[in-house]
């Protein structure tokens, strides 16, 4: 019989300890999923970034030349940290580029304003 009672207590414990398991797998595989879609949610943010960055200079000599000399090893997403710090460049030279075409399309609206008045 006190082999009966403690075979039972051992299957009630493996019970408890399969339980325990799936609970784990589960929080793992939910810790997993969410990485992932952290990691793909940061993978878009960051071609965006690029596109936005090949389309605001496309055509122009200075970004023409910035993307010849560009190090293969920020075009990769093998380190996360290192393409979000390019990807902050990136940024200030779309900001530079807007800002240097507002200037431009400012004097040429006066020069046509000037031009008017003439």
């Amino acid at each position: 019989m006190t082999i009966t009672n403690e075979i039972g207590g051992l299957q009630k414990h493996l019970e408890v300890l399969e339980t325990d398991k799936s609970k784990i797998q589960s929080t793992s595989e939910e810790s997993k999923l969410k990485r992932v879609q952290e990691i793909s949610e940061i993978g878009n943010i960051i071609m965006s970034i690029n596109n936005l960055f090949d389309t605001v200079n496309k055509g122009t000599t200075k970004g023409d030349k910035k993307a010849e000399n560009i190090d293969p090893k920020y075009k990769t997403f093998d380190d996360l940290t290192l393409r979000g710090e390019f990807a902050i460049e990136q940024l200030e030279n779309i900001k530079t580029n807007i800002e240097d075409k507002q200037k431009l399309i400012a004097k040429l609206e006066n020069r046509m304003q000037d031009s008017k008045y003439k």
